[in-house]
């Protein structure tokens, strides 16, 4: 099968790349001092949340050893309210959806084993 094959580029026919045309830069603004970021008050409550959650399961691992029992349990306490008032706050302000809460609940379930393994190694108890 017999075929001509014709190439056709853009430059001036002498055979040279076309040139670039320059861009002109624009000068750089202060757009930081005019729009200062924005502060997320919701991803805020929700690590509240999650630390909160943490700290609620760490001490009930805590409350399984004897050296740790005291202050297990005040911790425990105060966790379960801080997590309880965060997340019914997060729920009223923020309106998550329920992809960001069961984020929060697996970022917060991870770090408790992880923390909570290394405290039962610590205190060398079967029952935590």
């Amino acid at each position: 099968m017999m075929g001509s094959v014709t190439l056709t580029g853009t430059g001036s026919g002498s055979g040279e790349p076309p040139e670039e045309e320059p861009t002109e830069e624009e000068p750089p603004t202060d757009d930081d001092e005019e729009n200062p970021p924005s502060f997320d008050f919701c991803a805020l409550l929700r690590l509240i949340v999650g630390i909160a959650l943490i700290a609620t399961l760490l001490s009930v691992v805590a409350s399984a050893c004897t050296i740790l029992f005291p202050a297990a349990i005040p911790t425990l306490v105060v966790a379960v309210i801080a997590a309880i008032v965060g997340a019914v706050l997060v729920l009223l302000i923020c309106r998550p959806s329920v992809c960001r809460l069961v984020g929060v609940l697996v970022w917060a379930f991870k770090w408790a084993i992880v923390l909570g393994a290394l405290i039962a190694i610590g205190c060398g108890s079967i029952f935590a």
